[in-house]
């Protein structure tokens, strides 16, 4: 069984951020994007996320 694979067109929340800081228990710990597939330069459990927010595509390895 391979744990990183995943259906592709699947609404996911990228969580990890580094460009702000969480800093009350209840506040969002995530983005939501929608799964578009892996990317090629980089290792296998890494995804091509769309971002809505943004209307790009951005690649991660922190999804939910």
């Amino acid at each position: 069984m391979v744990p990183y694979l995943r259906v592709l067109g699947e609404m996911c929340i990228i969580t990890k951020s580094n460009n702000r800081k969480i800093n009350a228990k209840l506040d969002n710990k995530g983005e939501y994007g929608m799964l578009c597939g892996y990317t090629d330069e980089h290792s296998p459990s890494t995804y091509c996320i769309y971002k809505p927010s943004m209307k790009k595509i951005v690649t991660t390895r922190d999804i939910r």
